[in-house]
C-alpha cells in the first residue's frame, strides 16, 4: 500500500506541474500562443458548456476548466481504487496459495461490491433513470432463480420464463433515486449482515431449505439436464 500510495503522489505532483506550467503559457500577456482564430483570440479564455446532471438532476452551465479539473481527480481516484483491489487481490491470493484452508473467502461482500458496481453507472448512462429493461436483467431473475432452486416447481419455472422474456414485454423501466437507495440499502441487509443477524430475519423454514442446498452443484446438474433434453429432443420430435 505505501508504494501503491507513494506512485500516485508522484503522478499527481508531476499532473499538477504539467498543467501549471502549461497555464502559465497561456496567461502570459503576450506569451508564444497560436492564434487559429480571427479577431482577438484569447488563449486564456474558458468555454462552457450545458451537461444534465445524474440521478434526474437539473441542467447546470459549468466551465471546461471544471470538467477538466473533475476528470483529472476521477482519473486519480479510479487509478488509485483499481491499482489498490489489484494489489488487494494478489496479495489475498498469494495468502491463500500458502494457506488454503485458513484463507477466508467472503463471498457474500464480493456479490454485493459487484452489484454496486454495476448500479454505479445507472445514474451516468441514463440522467432521467429511464433504464432499458435489459439492462436491468440480472437483478431482475435474480429473486426467479432463488425461487427455483428454492421451491422447484412448473410455477417457478414460469414465473423465471416470464422474467427471461420482460426486456421484450417491457423495453424500459422507469426507476427513481429512491428505489436505487433502497435496493442497496436491502442488498447491504441481506449481504453484509453476519450469518447470527440473518438467522434472526429470515423465516426459519426458508433458511433451512437454502442451507441445505449443494450451491456448488447447481451449475453441474443445470447443465446435465440440459445436456439430457438435447438428446432426448429428437426422439420427442419423432426423429429415431
Amino acid at each position: 500500500m505505501g508504494i501503491l500510495m507513494s506512485n500516485i503522489w508522484q503522478i499527481t505532483f508531476w499532473l499538477v506541474v504539467m498543467v501549471v506550467a502549461i497555464a502559465i503559457f497561456a496567461f502570459l500577456p503576450s506569451g508564444p500562443a497560436l492564434q487559429n482564430v480571427a479577431g482577438d483570440g484569447d488563449p486564456a479564455a474558458i468555454g462552457y458548456t450545458t451537461m444534465a446532471l445524474p440521478f434526474g438532476g437539473p441542467t447546470v452551465t459549468v466551465s471546461y476548466l471544471t470538467l477538466f479539473i473533475v476528470f483529472v481527480i476521477w482519473t486519480i481516484l479510479s487509478l488509485a481504487i483499481v491499482a489498490g483491489v489489484i494489489a488487494f487481490l494478489m496479495t489475498y491470493f498469494s495468502r491463500g496459495v500458502r494457506n488454503p484452508i485458513g484463507t477466508f473467502i467472503p463471498w457474500r461482500a464480493l456479490i454485493f461490491v459487484l452489484v454496486l458496481l454495476a448500479l454505479i453507472p445507472i445514474p451516468l448512462l441514463f440522467p432521467t433513470l429511464e433504464v432499458p429493461t435489459a439492462f436491468l436483467m440480472p437483478a431482475i431473475i435474480l429473486i426467479p432463480i432463488l425461487l427455483v432452486i428454492g421451491y422447484p416447481s412448473l410455477v417457478t419455472v414460469l414465473i423465471l420464463l416470464v422474467s427471461l422474456a420482460l426486456p421484450v414485454l417491457v423495453p424500459t423501466i422507469a426507476l427513481t433515486t429512491g428505489a436505487l437507495v433502497a435496493l442497496v440499502i436491502v442488498l447491504g441487509i441481506f449481504l453484509l449482515l453476519p450469518v447470527a443477524v440473518l438467522k434472526l430475519i429470515i423465516p426459519r423454514p426458508i433458511w433451512q431449505r437454502y442451507a441445505a442446498v449443494e450451491w456448488g452443484m447447481i451449475i453441474p446438474r443445470v447443465a446435465n439436464g440440459v445436456a439430457r433434453a438435447l438428446r432426448g429432443l429428437p426422439a420427442f420430435l419423432g426423429q429415431r
